[in-house]
């Protein structure tokens, strides 16, 4: 094989490791999937309230599952759908906002109390049956308002009218949270799914089909693919095994190896581990400056930025200096703090079948 002294030259698609096209794949998942199908239909059709916990630990399919969901009965003229990725969001009344600016965007931001959005809500969609997918729960979920939000969702199944159906989809990786809807909502208007990990067999089938996509061909030894899908499986799931193999290719490149070879996947699990201690004070007021300076950088210039791009421009800035980032989560958190300290204001700018775009501006 030809020599190779740049990533490039491993890496075809490095968008096929990313979390977006690892959760619109689906694996092992495939009869959840379809009573989950079944289950909807028959309430979005026939009428009557119902929800769906999707419960599992990072990585098991919990998104790509609902994101199906969302996708297979999104063309129905007969019923309304919303998906909202609601990870970020950490107080119930955002959630509601969220759900129903799906529908209608024009909804103010202020001056409407929770008792009135339900009412908006039920206006919104006008009769007909409703599928809601609320993806990754937890942040709000686990907050007394946010059950209260869960509950008062189940008790809108004496508001429907006849044959007028909601069915919701929740995803969670909180045990809490599980048991604190099972202590709250009456036993027969709510099912859990409990999604377990992934094998080491499942996951070496999974890694190397997403290898096939992401290199060319021979670039990822057999022995390192064995080793990333033990790693998959004792911690960190497949989401993790992927960010291992990414960093394996620098190490790969460092030597100007041809291959990515066990020793770089090992080298780059020991820098993980050794990682996973948080980051010193000092690191992280760093981290909040660059991602400031990023952020009023690029606002000043173009006005607004997708989370995309800003994430870019701080990314850039750590690596101009020589330090790493954090990640996406990390990130979105603190440009979630910046909005409620009025620096930033974020909204939705469209949707779609993946959900919503997130543009950021400078406040007024």
């Amino acid at each position: 094989m030809k020599q190779c002294y740049t990533s490039y030259f491993l890496v075809k698609d490095p968008w096929c490791l990313s979390p977006h096209a690892l959760n619109g794949s689906l694996w092992f998942r495939e009869k959840v999937l379809e009573q989950i199908i079944t289950e909807a239909k028959h309430v979005l059709a026939e009428g009557g309230f119902f929800c769906r916990l999707l419960f599992g630990e990072a990585g098991v399919g919990k998104t790509a599952i609902s994101k199906r969901v969302f996708s297979v009965l999104e063309k129905s003229k007969d019923s309304v759908q919303v998906y909202f990725n609601s990870r970020m969001e950490s107080s119930a009344y955002n959630v509601m906002c969220g759900i129903i600016r799906s529908i209608i965007p024009s909804i103010p931001r202020r001056g409407v109390s929770m008792t009135e959005l339900f009412e908006v809500f039920l206006d919104a969609i006008n009769g007909k049956s409703a599928l809601i997918i609320l993806d990754d729960i937890d942040w709000w979920a686990s907050t007394k308002n946010g059950m209260k939000l869960i509950v008062n969702l189940s008790k809108m199944k004496d508001r429907l009218r006849n044959g007028q159906g909601l069915y919701i989809v929740m995803t969670t990786r909180s045990a809490e949270v599980v048991r604190r809807v099972t202590e709250n909502m009456h036993p027969l208007s709510f099912g859990v799914t409990r999604l377990e990990g992934y094998s080491y067999s499942q996951l070496l089938i999974i890694i190397k089909e997403a290898v096939v996509k992401a290199f060319y061909k021979g670039c990822v030894s057999e022995e390192a693919l064995k080793i990333l899908a033990r790693e998959a499986a004792e911690a960190g799931g497949v989401h993790e095994a992927f960010k291992i193999l990414m960093e394996a290719v620098g190490y790969a490149e460092e030597e100007g190896s041809s291959q990515i070879l066990r020793r770089h996947v090992e080298k780059a699990i020991c820098r993980k581990k050794k990682e996973e201690i948080d980051l010193p004070k000092v690191e992280r007021k760093l981290n909040r400056k660059l991602i400031l300076k990023a952020v009023l950088e690029v606002l000043g210039e173009k006005g607004n930025a997708t989370m995309g791009e800003l994430f870019h421009a701080y990314s850039r800035k750590c690596m101009l200096m020589g330090k790493r980032s954090l990640g996406r989560t990390q990130f979105w958190r603190h440009i979630n703090e910046l909005s409620r300290k009025g620096i930033v204001r974020v909204k939705v700018a469209n949707r779609g079948r993946k959900g919503r775009t997130t543009i950021v501006e400078l406040a007024s």
